[in-house]
């Protein structure tokens, strides 16, 4: 998965696809450790995607 991940990141254009597809990982690895923990599912969807949306937004406005 991180591999495709990386090759969207690119095709988006983003400059450091292989970085930033860490920091995503990261963002869904914590979100999987929450809902573990016993965190609602609504609850860590609703953090991740604030967290992601505005990066998905920029990347959709620079996409030609």
């Amino acid at each position: 998965m991180h591999a495709q991940l990386v090759e969207t990141l690119r095709v988006l254009g983003v400059p450091a696809a292989p970085e930033t597809a860490e920091m995503i990982n990261a963002i869904v690895f914590a979100g999987s450790r929450l809902i573990e923990s016993g965190t609602g599912l609504q609850t860590v969807w609703e953090s991740a995607q604030g967290l992601l949306e505005p990066f998905v937004r920029a990347s959709d406005q620079t996409t030609p």
